[in-house]
């Protein structure tokens, strides 16, 4: 292999005999005779999910065996064409050649395009035909409710909070509700004081860093879930949340990959330091802001579920602001420093 047979981007440098097993962020195309005729899917599939690499020079249908390109400079004209002219929006391809065992191959990667540009799909069939996503080593149409939730994204329409028509207060089960308040650990109700902040302020922050808005909410919405019903102690409540909250996605069939991703923003909210995938920090981020959102409720924890004594309530507070400012990223620690800012001064009186 020579000298520039590194992958684009790659880091420790990814080697071509590490590309013979397509992945979901590897393709292996044949290019001997000329540019594939079908490529698109694969353009669209990495600019929906996480971007990747597609090797033009290896024949997956032959053990991956390696095949001169038919010509490096007129096969980067015609993807780059491809990507500029044919895909919605136009995406800005890499490339690096690459010479191994005495074959010219071509890597080139398609970065992944922001979550509010989203689905990218090529135009010649249209939207609802020709957007692609990842799922393992295959290029899947996009269903019609995955480019639906894109949409309502962009549009900045919230199906969940949407009035259903017909409904009233009736419908509600009052017994229900009273089971969910009780059941509350700190007795006090957790959507109202808790929940309802850290789900308005994930959203925000999956927004700001493009984050996949369906993760961070239902990442949010269970963060919390072993406090809520109670089971084991507080210190372990990110650990037995991940266990509830798996149960609960399993029983709707939720898909494997996007409920390994909720299940991590669980197990990894009550730092932002412990972030594994960007959903992890909005929903650990918002977790932090939502004390400062409602203060109120650091008072109701000091009293009822630490018993501070009146004359030292300042002092727990102190302590608890200054751990959440220093445990949030530091990404939204510089927006939040402001805000933070007046807050002591408010409610403790000093500068900070």
């Amino acid at each position: 292999m020579t000298a520039n047979s590194g992958v684009i981007g790659a880091s420790p440098l990814i080697t071509c005999e590490m590309l013979f097993d397509e992945t979901d962020k590897l393709e292996a195309k044949t290019a001997e005779k000329g540019c594939p005729q079908k490529c698109y899917d694969t353009i669209s599939a990495f600019a929906n999910k996480r971007g990747g690499i597609i090797i033009f020079g290896i024949n997956e249908h032959n053990n991956f065996v390696e095949q001169d390109v038919y010509d490096v400079n007129d096969l980067q004209k015609q993807i780059t064409a491809l990507c500029t002219s044919s895909m919605e929006p136009i995406i800005r391809p890499e490339f690096l050649p690459i010479t191994y065992k005495g074959k010219t191959l071509l890597a080139v990667k398609i970065n992944e395009i922001p979550q509010n540009k989203k689905p990218c799909y090529y135009k010649n069939t249209g939207m609802h035909k020709g957007s692609y996503i990842r799922i393992g080593d295959s290029d899947e149409p996009m269903t019609e409710y995955e480019i639906y939730s894109l949409q309502s994204y962009n549009d900045g329409i919230q199906e969940d909070l949407r009035p259903i028509k017909r409904a009233n207060i009736d419908d509600l089960d009052q017994e229900k509700i009273n089971e969910y308040k009780d059941n509350s650990k700190d007795h006090y109700d957790f959507w109202n004081e808790h929940i309802k902040y850290v789900y308005v302020e994930s959203q925000k922050l999956a927004k700001k860093y493009g984050a996949d808005m369906e993760i961070v909410k239902l990442g949010a919405l269970l963060h919390d879930i072993a406090l809520i019903c109670n089971v084991g102690d507080r210190k372990d409540h990110h650990i037995n949340g991940k266990i509830l909250a798996e149960e609960i996605l399993d029983k709707y069939d939720y898909p494997r990959e996007k409920k390994d991703r909720v299940l991590s923003c669980i197990y990894n909210h009550r730092s932002s330091k412990n972030a594994t995938i960007i959903e992890d920090l909005c929903v650990a981020d918002a977790d932090i802001i939502a004390h400062f959102d409602n203060i109120p409720m650091l008072f109701n924890s000091a009293y009822n579920r630490n018993n501070i004594n009146l004359n030292k309530v300042r002092d727990w507070l102190k302590e608890c602001f200054e751990k959440d400012y220093n445990d949030l990223s530091d990404k939204t620690k510089e927006d939040f420093n402001e805000k933070y800012k007046m807050i002591c001064k408010i409610v403790l009186g000093e500068e900070i």
